[in-house]
C-alpha cells in the first residue's frame, strides 16, 4: 500500500512539471504577405519562375519566393516569423518587388501601408501587375474566336496554332478546351527571354480534327500589345 502511494506521487510531479514546461514557451510573432502575379493587363496570370522579394522596409526585413514554388501557379507567399520582436507594426511599409529571376530585371513593384486590420488578420494580400515595357514581354497571352466565313462560330473541337515567327515559338489549344465555345487561349512563357518583342509577325492556323487547314492569319504586334 505504501508503495502504490509513492508512485502516484511521481506520476502527478512529472505532470505538473510538463505543463509548466509548455507554459513557458515563447509565442512567436507571424504575419504572413501573400498574392499573384499578373502581366500588363491585369488579368493574366504572369507564370511560374518569377523572384519576387517582400520587404518589411520599416524594420528591414527580407523574404523571398519564387512564383508557383510554395503558392500556387503564378502566386508566391512569405513568413516573417521571429520569437523575440515583432515582425510588423501599425504604419509598417511593406515592399513587394517581381524580378525576371535570371537577369534581376525588375518587372513589378507595389508598396502599401499596414493598417490594424491586417495586423489583426496577421496577414496581408499583395498582388502585382507586370510594368508594360516596349523591351519586350516575359509573358504573351493570345486568345480569340473562330468563326465560319458567316460569321458564325465554327465550334469546338479545332486545333489552333500560334506561332511568334520572329521568335520561333509556337503553342496549340483546341477550341472550347479553356476559354469557351469556339474559342482559344494561348500563353508563351520565358523566365529567361522575351517571348515577344514590338514588331514580331504572329500566325494563327486553324486545322480540323484531319489535319485538314481551314484557315490562317498574320497579325503584327505592336508596342501597345506588350
Amino acid at each position: 500500500m505504501r508503495w502504490t502511494q509513492q508512485v502516484l506521487l511521481i506520476f502527478v510531479v512529472l505532470f505538473i512539471n510538463s505543463q509548466t514546461a509548455e507554459s513557458q514557451l515563447p509565442t512567436p510573432n507571424v504575419f504572413a504577405v501573400r498574392g499573384a502575379v499578373y502581366t500588363a493587363d491585369g488579368v493574366t496570370l504572369a507564370g511560374d519562375g518569377f523572384g519576387v522579394m517582400v520587404e518589411n522596409v520599416t524594420k528591414g526585413l527580407i523574404r523571398e519566393d519564387l512564383t508557383g514554388s510554395t503558392a500556387g501557379p503564378s502566386r508566391y507567399v512569405v513568413a516573417f516569423v521571429d520569437f523575440n520582436t515583432p515582425v510588423v507594426d501599425d504604419s509598417d511599409l511593406i515592399q513587394v518587388t517581381v524580378t525576371q529571376e535570371a537577369t534581376g530585371e525588375v518587372l513589378a513593384t507595389k508598396q502599401v501601408i499596414v493598417t490594424p486590420t491586417d495586423l489583426g488578420a496577421g496577414f496581408l494580400v499583395l498582388d502585382l501587375n507586370f510594368t508594360s515595357s516596349s523591351d519586350g514581354s516575359y509573358v504573351l497571352a493570345i486568345l480569340g474566336q473562330i468563326l465560319l466565313s458567316d460569321g458564325i462560330p465554327a465550334g469546338d473541337g479545332l486545333t489552333v496554332t500560334v506561332e511568334n515567327l520572329s521568335q520561333g515559338v509556337r503553342q496549340t489549344d483546341v477550341t472550347g478546351t479553356y476559354a469557351g465555345p469556339s474559342r482559344y487561349v494561348v500563353t508563351f512563357v520565358d523566365t529567361e527571354t522575351p517571348v515577344a518583342n514590338a514588331g514580331d509577325e504572329i500566325e494563327i492556323r486553324v486545322e480540323d480534327a484531319l489535319g485538314l487547314m481551314l484557315g490562317n492569319t498574320r497579325v503584327t504586334l505592336s508596342t501597345d500589345a506588350l
